[in-house]
């Protein structure tokens, strides 16, 4: 079942809370959208497929659903995904883009990309500006422009993002990062060895981990605790008391593990997230 819940819209730019409860399937039927539109996953994952790639979507990494392209979805677990979609109208996104230095008519050329430090801070910024009891559109507007134009700029296409290891065949250790997100994606409750993901993925431990920094510039073992801080941070939000539950969850080993780690990426405790977030929660 999916429910699109309008957060707000304005002449130039829409929010969207998109909630998608299903189970694992197959590809979907191919489907459109009428306009390009920004997806930030904030739970769960899923795989989107348009122009024969396919892409692994979870909170950390961003998406653009663009227009005139058919694209197909498949959640490859039970996990479901809620994410965040803007929507800007054509004039806005291309300002958006002259904002970040790309020709607006290279926009259908922006990829998924992995979500930095300022991006995800944006993103909540806008989340927050958008829960207000009466919020401000100025305010709004100008959270949507911001997002958009880090979005973009991490999204750009460049000879940096296609280069792979001179060794080896780019789209081939695309194909293996990929993968590898996808499986620490559906396993994010479970202890994982760099030897057990390396032979679920049939490839060395070295060649993984090398494969997977240079696509992401992360270490395995650093984004997947960054996924499951960001995967904490929408339950938080609702008003989640039992942080013991919450930490065994998402894989963590009990709640002092997840404190310190969710303390070490964003500086405060859970609990005083949570806090500073209450009264502020999106319509579930």
């Amino acid at each position: 079942m999916l429910t699109d819940h309008l957060l707000f819209e304005t002449e130039s730019y829409s929010l969207s809370d998109v909630h998608c409860r299903c189970a694992r399937g197959g590809w979907s039927a191919p489907e459109w959208v009428e306009s390009t539109r920004l997806v930030l996953p904030r739970r769960g994952v899923f795989e989107h497929s348009s122009r024969g790639r396919t892409t692994v979507a979870e909170p950390n990494r961003l998406l653009w659903f663009h227009d005139a392209q058919s694209y197909r979805i498949r959640h490859p677990g039970d996990l479901g995904d809620r994410c965040t979609v803007v929507r800007a109208r054509p004039e806005a996104l291309g300002e958006a883009a002259l904002e970040a230095g790309l020709d607006p008519d290279a926009l259908s050329g922006l990829r998924a990309s992995t979500i930095g430090a300022d991006l995800d801070a944006a993103h909540r910024e806008l989340l927050l500006c958008a829960s207000h009891s009466r919020p401000e559109p100025l305010a709004l507007e100008e959270a949507c422009a911001e997002l958009l134009r880090r979005a973009i700029l991490a999204s750009a296409p460049g000879p940096e993002r296609e280069r792979g290891s001179p060794n080896g065949d780019p789209g081939r250790q695309r194909r293996l990062a990929e993968r590898a997100r996808l499986a620490l994606a559906i396993r994010l409750d479970r202890s994982l060895t760099l030897r057990e993901l390396a032979d679920t993925l049939g490839c060395s431990p070295s060649h993984l981990c090398r494969v997977f920094r240079r696509a992401t510039g992360t270490a395995l073992g650093e984004y997947r605790a960054l996924l499951r801080v960001r995967s904490a941070l929408d339950r938080l939000a609702e008003g989640e008391e039992d942080l013991t539950t919450l930490a065994l969850d998402l894989g963590f080993y009990d709640h002092a593990h997840f404190t310190r780690t969710f303390r070490r990426r964003l500086g405060v405790p859970p609990s005083a997230w949570r806090e500073a977030a209450a009264g502020r929660r999106l319509v579930a």
